[in-house]
């Protein structure tokens, strides 16, 4: 179930680079150290590669835009389901839980990307 930004909480706070990112704990559903990515021409500037776990492909994304960190070297992956697709995010560090992530942090609609991410996997492997 994807959650409305504008919802309450509680929400998942975790760290990419120098920025803090928060996505509604309904829509966690894996946190997993991030596995071994496959190798394919990247499609679009967020999407790192894709990786399969429990029987499923995966996309990975790096939730910052313009931040300079392209390092795929980051520990965590955060699976995250949408409306479009589940998707997994790149972090380096989870903070944990809170009812509702300061100002600061961004907040992450995981429905925002899937659908572009997906459609950037087919023009990349070529399905349909």
């Amino acid at each position: 179930m994807t959650t409305d930004a504008s919802s309450a909480g509680p929400w998942l706070v975790f760290a990419r680079g120098h920025r803090a990112f928060a996505v509604a704990a309904s829509d966690v559903r894996f946190v997993i150290p991030t596995p071994r990515l496959s190798g394919f021409p990247v499609a679009f500037e967020r999407l790192l590669g894709v990786f399969a776990h429990r029987g499923r492909i995966y996309p990975l994304l790096d939730p910052n835009e313009v931040d300079g960190v392209t390092s795929h070297s980051s520990p965590i992956a955060i699976i995250t389901a949408s409306d479009t697709g589940d998707i997994a995010w790149v972090a380096d560090v989870v903070r944990g839980f809170e009812p509702a992530p300061e100002p600061a942090i961004e907040r992450i609609e995981p429905s925002r990307l899937a659908q572009r991410a997906r459609e950037a996997l087919r023009r990349a492997t070529h399905f349909a």
